[in-house]
């Protein structure tokens, strides 16, 4: 499973980087996958998790949760504290999820390194240009899908809910 796990990020990196025409984006890509693979596999997994169980998550409401969240730190590391929210409860709602997963990851505990503001931003950047590439097709769900299917072992617990 691992191994699956491991060829199917790997060809993510690789299609992300083929496709990227701007080398400090290409960069930055490279750099935050090589250096934070935690970070980046967590915020997946608190996506994952926050739409078991709910039918009506969209790839939008992921991309504007992220978004909103990326500015949010943004408006953090030029000195202000700000949190910007969306109209729409569910994206808002994922929103505190993916906060609550990077604020964890911002205390000093011994088993994990701490993250700064600037190191989040990043992440950031780099999970809202896969979401944005996945939403450049016309399903609603292509990102959603793609992150279920590269953990399937997250993904499966969903399914064992569901009563038919």
């Amino acid at each position: 499973m691992s191994s699956g796990l491991s060829y199917q990020l790997l060809k993510k990196r690789v299609s992300a980087l083929q496709r990227e025409e701007d080398p400090v984006l290409r960069r930055k890509y490279y750099d935050v996958h090589a250096n934070y693979p935690e970070i980046m596999t967590g915020l997946e997994e608190a996506i994952i998790r926050f739409g078991q169980g709910l039918r009506s998550l969209r790839d939008r409401q992921v991309l504007d949760s992220v978004a909103l969240l990326l500015k949010t730190y943004k408006t953090e590391q030029s000195g202000l504290i700000y949190e910007h929210t969306s109209s729409d409860p569910i994206a808002n709602s994922l929103g505190r999820d993916l906060k609550t997963f990077l604020e964890g990851h911002r205390k000093l505990d011994q088993d994990q390194r701490f993250l700064k503001t600037g190191e989040i931003v990043n992440c950031l950047e780099v999970l809202l240009a896969d979401i944005e590439f996945h939403t450049a097709e016309t399903d609603q769900e292509s990102y959603l899908r793609f992150i279920a299917r590269s953990r399937p072992d997250l993904a499966k617990s969903a399914s064992a809910n569901l009563i038919v």
